[in-house]
C-alpha cells in the first residue's frame, strides 16, 4: 500500500492527534468577528496600524500553516508533531488567563 505523505490525508492519523490540531484551529472561527472589530482601530490609526492589520487579518493562515507543519512533523518525528499543537494550546491558555485576569 502506498504511504500518503500529504499532511492533509487525515485517515492515516490517530483521532486524538486530529482533535489536537482541531483545537489549534478553533481561534480561526473568530476571524470574521475580529476583522469586523478591526475597523474600530481605523478610527484612530497609529503609525503601525497597517502592520497590525496585516498580522490580525492573516492569523488564520498562520494557524493553518502551523497545523500543516504539525501533521508533516508527526509523520517524521512523532514527539515534535505532538508538541507543536500542545505549545499552541498552552499559548492559548496563557493568553486567556491574562485576558480574564485583566477583567477583574
Amino acid at each position: 500500500m502506498k504511504k500518503h505523505l500529504s499532511p492533509f490525508y487525515l485517515q492515516s492519523f490517530p483521532f486524538w492527534f486530529k482533535a489536537l490540531n482541531g483545537i489549534v484551529l478553533l481561534p480561526s472561527l473568530a476571524w470574521p468577528l475580529v476583522t469586523l472589530f478591526l475597523f474600530l482601530f481605523a478610527d484612530n490609526p497609529t503609525d503601525d496600524w497597517l502592520r497590525d492589520c496585516i498580522i490580525i487579518v492573516a492569523y488564520p493562515l498562520y494557524l493553518i500553516v502551523i497545523s500543516a507543519l504539525s501533521f508533516k512533523a508527526f509523520q517524521i518525528y512523532k514527539i515534535l508533531g505532538i508538541s507543536i499543537p500542545l505549545v499552541m494550546i498552552g499559548l492559548y491558555s496563557v493568553l486567556l488567563l491574562k485576558f480574564f485576569n485583566q477583567l477583574n
